[in-house]
């Protein structure tokens, strides 16, 4: 493999916080052996890269060459920090943030069809990260929402609701963790099978169901097992971060399944 993909809360990092030192070891490894280890997550950069250093992950050690945030905004390890990719993200945002007014009277509407509580983000957050996301505390009322919205927006091909946990974002079309790995992975000429994408949530689903290598733990969630082993891809035995060990061991050693 030339790129490893990995989402960040529930796949590589515990639930405490924590990242397994096989994990760390065998992302070492790969490192040293020229493979491009890209991180792939909803969070902002300024909270994924505490988490890193928390767990003696700093940018000196080489890897990961990039981070993905806000599943659309592309950063690359230059040195002992991450310079965004200023063209591709700004790009990105404008797409997103065009839709805002949009994302934001649905959500209204969404409120009043189905009269159950649930946290918005602030205008603040909107703005800065251009794209409106709510929380939900019942499963039941999320799923709900999911319904409402899918039909709300069936055949428009602008917005789409994105799960992640008990969270639902409105997404533009075109952005996505898949999106945005199709297009590091053109950056470094690696062909789509020459990257493998690990992840346990519904918003893993856009890069677990493109032409990569998929993996996932055995944490995750029914459905995106279900989507790795149909596409012939590892389901580890372990979950989260030990999971993870387990999926990168075999890779770039002669027994590995993964390999190109």
């Amino acid at each position: 493999m030339k790129i490893i993909a990995l989402d960040m809360d529930g796949t590589l990092v515990n639930p405490d916080g924590t990242i397994a030192p096989q994990s760390i070891s065998e992302l070492q490894r790969l490192a040293d052996d020229g493979v491009v280890i890209a991180i792939a997550t909803g969070r902002p950069l300024q909270f994924v890269l505490p988490t890193l250093e928390e767990n003696h992950i700093f940018p000196e050690l080489g890897y990961p060459q990039v981070i993905i945030t806000d599943e659309r905004d592309v950063h690359f390890l230059d040195g002992s920090e991450y310079r965004p990719w200023h063209s591709h993200n700004a790009a990105a945002y404008n797409k997103e943030i065009a839709l805002l007014d949009l994302a934001c009277e649905l959500t209204r509407q969404l409120s009043q069809d189905i009269e159950q509580f649930f946290f918005v983000n602030n205008d603040y957050m909107q703005q800065s990260r251009g794209y409106v996301e709510m929380l939900f505390r019942r499963d039941a009322v999320r799923d709900a929402a999911i319904s409402w919205f899918e039909k709300e927006l069936e055949g428009k091909g602008t917005l789409r609701a994105v799960r992640n946990r008990q969270l639902v974002a409105l997404r533009h079309v075109d952005t996505g963790k898949g999106w945005a790995l199709e297009k590091v992975a053109s950056h470094f000429g690696a062909s789509f099978k020459e990257v493998l994408a690990v992840g346990d949530s519904y918003n893993d689903y856009d890069m677990l169901s493109r032409d990569f290598k998929a993996a996932t733990t055995d944490n995750a969630h029914s459905g995106i097992k279900q989507l790795v082993r149909k596409r012939d891809g590892v389901v580890a035995a372990s979950g989260y971060s030990l999971g993870v060990a387990q999926i990168l061991q075999p890779l770039g050693r002669q027994s590995s399944p993964l390999r190109p």
